[in-house]
């Protein structure tokens, strides 16, 4: 019996080795899946860190590139995304292509004559005008002039130099004086064809109207150059052509005793005085000239106090007495058909045929010669030129 018990304690003994064994090895394989399972959940987090702190750097990051993607490329970034709120405040965005055109113009010109002056031998009443500008430098110190002395004149402003000095303008105006164009290019326009020459009258038309808010009556052709067919384009467009009769010169010499002189020879009642803006030697004469002038009894006026026109009000065609220079004859030059102006955008319109080449000089009682002038630089400092 004993042998019998011994073995079965034994199997006892060695089952329960085995099942303490078997349950050590169960729990530790148990901890082990726990732990495998634990540490990516404990480590997660330390994952999850870093990236939740990278987007916290990559919006700054992010933030400063189209600030000075917009600084490099200037206003358009800007300018794509704000306009939609701000552009209709601006003068540009304030009227469609149309509109602009529409306002740009009146219906119809004052006189179907290129006026030169005025027969009114009963008032001493002369028009001072400035061709070339707006000028950057001097334009200001001839409207200080012209405020402290009160004289009101007329400028001729050429499109593209507006377009650059635009306050320029915007003073002028507020100041008083009468404003024109002077042709967009600053082209000689009796050698250009008719699309041309209609499209160069629309550009600095449209271009000052843009800056002003207000229609552009006159019109100046450069050198003084035009014919039936500039100034039929001018009138069809509703713009009524003023030239000069007293030419004294001044961008043909430095000695602003010369100019003085010259305008005090020629001037007469009625007179429209020719000035540029670009030269220094006009400038130092103007003061002369206006105390000159003023002791011999004239009045100065606008070119629309001058012959009573309203340029805010619609026009009526009228001859406004003008000067008898305007019928004198004129001597012919040949147009030559070598330019690639673009074809006009204006409103269809019946327009002036073109009967004869001849080009009308400004002034054909004196010596002036429009093709001596030298050509106005606009992409500089314009020179003084008709």
């Amino acid at each position: 019996m004993l042998p019998q018990q011994e073995r079965h304690h034994k199997t006892i003994t060695l089952l329960g080795i085995f099942f303490i064994v078997f349950f050590l090895c169960s729990w530790t394989l148990a901890a082990s899946i726990v732990e495998s399972r634990t540490v990516p959940e404990t480590g997660a987090p330390q994952q999850v860190l870093p990236e939740t702190a990278n987007p916290k750097v990559s919006p700054t990051e992010p933030e400063p590139e189209p600030e000075s993607s917009a600084d490099s490329v200037g206003q358009p970034p800007v300018s794509t995304e704000v306009p939609n709120s701000s552009l209709p405040t601006e003068p540009p965005a304030s009227m469609t292509q149309a509109e602009l055109l529409e306002k740009a113009f009146l219906p119809q010109p004052f006189s179907l004559e290129v006026l030169r002056g005025k027969n009114d031998s009963d008032n001493k009443r002369i028009a001072i005008t400035f061709d070339d500008g707006p000028h950057t430098d001097l334009t200001v110190k001839y409207l200080t002039i012209l405020r402290e002395k009160r004289v009101p004149a007329t400028f001729f402003f050429v499109g593209q130099l507006a377009e650059k000095n635009t306050d320029l303008v915007r003073t002028v105006v507020a100041e008083g004086h009468d404003i024109g164009t002077h042709s967009h290019t600053h082209k000689k326009l009796t050698c250009l064809k008719e699309p041309q020459i209609k499209q160069d009258l629309i550009n600095s038309a449209t271009t000052i109207c843009n800056i002003t808010q207000q229609p552009v009556a006159y019109f100046r052709p450069p050198y003084g150059a035009t014919n039936s067919k500039v100034s039929g384009i001018a009138h069809e467009l509703g713009q009524t052509v003023i030239t000069w009769n007293v030419d004294p010169r001044d961008w043909d010499t430095t000695n602003p005793q010369q100019i003085i002189a010259q305008v005090l020879k020629q001037v007469r009642p009625g007179s429209i005085i020719l000035l540029h803006e670009g030269k220094a030697q006009t400038l130092q004469a103007l003061p002369v000239i206006i105390d000159r002038l003023r002791e011999q009894g004239y009045e100065f006026v606008t070119i629309s106090d001058l012959f009573g026109f309203r340029p805010h009000q619609q026009a009526v065609p009228a001859t406004a007495g003008t000067d008898e220079s305007a019928n004198d004859p004129v001597s012919p030059i040949s147009i030559p058909d070598n330019n690639n102006t673009a074809p006009a955008t204006a409103p269809t319109t019946t327009s002036t045929p073109d009967t004869s080449d001849k080009v009308e000089s400004a002034v054909p009682g004196n010596t002036h010669s429009s093709s001596a002038q030298p050509t106005i630089e606009l992409s500089t400092v314009p020179s003084a030129t008709n």
